[in-house]
Parts: C-alpha cells; structure tokens; sequence
C-alpha cells in the first residue's frame, strides 16, 4: 500500500492551516481527532495529508480517525473532486466486499484518476472487474487497467475475451497480454478498418491517405472520453494530445446545450500560467488526425477555422463533414486555396448543385473541371454571364465560353 503526499499547491488555501508542519501542533491534533468542522470531502482531505505528520501522535490520531471515519462522512466524500492520491490509496486500502460500496463508488465516480482503476482491477471481485469492463471509454485511454483485469482470476472469461477482442480492434498493445503483443496486433489489427468504425462520414481518399499512426489516433478517439472523467494531470503526455479532439468536441457540445455559441472561450484547457485556451489555440496545437476528428463532429465555429487549413486531408474530412452547412459549402466554394479534390467533392453532391451561389462559385473556381464549369455556366443568369465574359480573374476557357454565350443570346433577341 502506497501513500503518496499530496502537492502542497494541490491543498485548498482554507486546509493549510489544519495540516502544515509548521502551523500549531495543537490546530493539527484537532484536526486529526475530526475535531474541527469541516465538509465530508475535506475531512477525508486533511486526515489524509496528516497521516505523514511528522509528530507520530498527530500522525497516528489521524489514522484512527481515517480508519473510523462513519458512512455519512466517508461516502459522499467518494462522491467529491479528490485528490487523486486520495484515491489511488484508497484504491489499494479499502476492502474488497459485496457489503462495503465504497470501491464501486470510486469507480463511478468520474473525477477518479486512472490509476484507481488500475488498482481495483487487480484485486476487485467479479463484481467490481464487471463494472471496470464496462466503462470501456476509460480502459481504451487507460490501456494498464486492460492488463490488470486480465491478469485478475475474479475476472470472468467471458469479459475477458470480448475487452481483449476490443483491444484488438483498436490495435492497443500489451506487453504482458499474449493475445494484444505488439507482433500480435500487427497481424490482426486493421487501422483503416479502425478508422472507418470510429470516423464513418470520412471517404476512403481521406483513409487511404493517412499514416497507421493518424489511422490508430483516429480509432481511439471515438472511444476516448473527455476530461470531465478523469483529472487531467493523470494522463500521460502523450494521452493529454491525443484526447485533446474529443475534449474539444465534448466541450463546445457542453456549451451548446448550455445556450453559448461554442466558440470554446473559457474552456478547461489552460495555458501554462493558468489562463484558460481559446478554441482557436486549442485547434492550432493539434496534430492532423485530431484536426480530422474535429473537422467531421466539431461545431461551425471550429469548421470556419478549420476552413483556412492548408492540408488537403483536413479540408476533405471538412467538406465531408455531415454537420456542414449549405452556408459553408457556399464560402468554401469562393475560396480559390480550395484543393483540387475538396472542389471536386462538391461537383459530385446535386443537393449542393441545386444551390445557385455554389455553382456560380464553382463555375468561376479556377480548380473546377472545365467540363463541369462550362455545365454550371449555362444555368447562370444573364447578369453572372456577362460579368464572367469580362472578368479576368476567371479561366480564360470559362470567360471565352461566356463571351459565346452572351452572342448566342444577342442573336436570338
């Protein structure tokens, strides 16, 4: 059983004084007696930091009062924002019962870190590994939880085989599981297929383009939650990144249903000095395929920046976006950086073509095929002919063809 002291920035202002060394030996004797009053979770926070006191009383009254503490004061404080050292301690503490709840309530409870989990999954009965398994979110960003359940006899066999077969599909690896070692996975694990599962609005052009290390980012962030599950300290780097699309996505959805506009100002994420990121610095830190994830599920806001990405793959999972409106097919459409295959894209759906700005836009888009632009320029009204006739900002074949048109026309008059 480890115990790991809790940061002292990490300890609320208002707890200081009952569990600095330096603040009076009788304030912290109190404290550690449950003598001061204080809410469940700050309680169990202030016993907790006193287990290490360095007056052996103080340290050990605390612990008698920890290992006492009654259900009124123990449960809810479960139930709170913790730190995570609290409950990774208590992870590894509390018994394993089907009369004591208390392991299940860390497991329900979304502020608790992955390491938790970790921890239950080693040593949890039946019941306990049933409820891991199900929160299949957390084991796929978590994949050690994977491995202690594995390795737990408790675990059924049943659950067993289809985590193990969930892993497969996401191409997880785990050293210490035979059926998800990397040389395995390599041969069963199809990052395309993966993709496609977790990104099916996304064309095969889009897939085919991406590297296995886009291809397996993409998989796994249909299945990575947001971190109103878990404390973002306790992911590692390199999970903190790769989660970073879903967290956005689920944080303008948040703020949708909240009634703002979702541009992501004031969101969770936070700068270095503490300031929180904007959207926009948010989308400028990732990495193509998370860019990709954000393109096909986030908001207008996000897909308007996206707008002036320069990478063709980002701009194809945009305009193959379902939530794309006609208004922004309309303003991609007048955007003469537009790759070649996000211009054609739109020459193939006759939803958009039914639109008259969009195929005014597309029969003047230098990227447009000539035959398709020369098709567009006979259903424009007089006025649009006559003014690409003239323009020099068109392809010379499509103001030609328009010069032919308006004498075509004369002539019938």
């Amino acid at each position: 059983m480890t115990y790991i002291p809790i940061p002292a920035e990490k300890i609320p202002e208002s707890l200081r004084k009952f569990v600095d060394p330096s603040a009076p030996a009788p304030g912290r004797m109190m404290a550690a007696k449950t003598l001061v009053p204080l809410k469940p979770g700050e309680m169990v926070t202030v016993l907790y930091c006193l287990l290490a006191d360095e007056d052996p009383k103080i340290s050990q009254a605390a612990a008698e009062s920890f290992g006492k503490l009654p259900d009124k004061i123990f449960n809810p404080a479960l139930q709170e924002q913790l730190p995570a050292e609290i409950f990774n301690y208590l992870a590894e503490r509390l018994p394993v019962s089907s009369e004591d709840q208390r392991l299940e309530m860390i497991l329900t409870n979304r502020h608790a870190p992955d390491q938790a989990f970790v921890h239950i999954a080693r040593r949890g009965d039946e019941r306990l590994t049933r409820v891991i398994a199900e929160n299949q979110m957390r084991i796929h960003r978590h994949p050690p939880i994977i491995s202690a359940l594995y390795h737990n006899p408790a675990f059924s066999k049943s659950l067993r085989d289809r985590v193990v077969e969930d892993a497969q599909r996401l191409g997880i690896k785990l050293e210490d599981v035979p059926e998800l070692a990397p040389e395995k996975i390599a041969q069963v694990f199809d990052p395309i297929a993966a993709a496609r599962a977790a990104m099916p609005g996304l064309p095969d052009e889009v897939l085919n383009q991406l590297s296995p290390e886009d291809l397996h980012d993409l998989a796994r962030q249909a299945s990575i939650i947001d971190n109103e599950y878990v404390h973002e300290e306790e992911l590692p780097e390199e999970e903190q990144e790769k989660s970073a699309a879903q967290r956005l996505i689920e944080q303008m959805e948040r703020e949708r249903e909240e009634g703002g506009d979702g541009s992501g100002e004031g969101g969770d994420d936070a700068e270095e000095g503490g300031e929180p990121k904007t959207m926009y610095q948010q989308l400028l830190q990732m990495n193509v395929a998370q860019k990709i994830c954000v393109a096909q599920k986030g908001n207008k806001e996000a897909r308007t920046f996206l707008m002036r990405e320069t990478n063709k793959l980002i701009l194809l999972a945009l305009v193959n976006s379902p939530r794309l409106t006609d208004g922004e097919v309309v303003k991609m459409s007048s955007m003469r950086t537009m790759p070649d295959d996000v211009i054609r894209r739109m020459t193939m759906n006759a939803n958009w073509l039914k639109l008259y700005s969009i195929r005014r836009n597309l029969t003047v888009h230098p990227k447009t095929p000539a035959k398709e632009a020369m098709r567009y320029l006979g259903t424009l009204n007089e006025k649009d002919i006559k003014d690409i006739s003239k323009s020099k900002g068109v392809p010379a074949v499509i103001s030609a063809a328009a010069r032919r048109l308006m004498v075509a026309k004369a002539a019938k008059k």
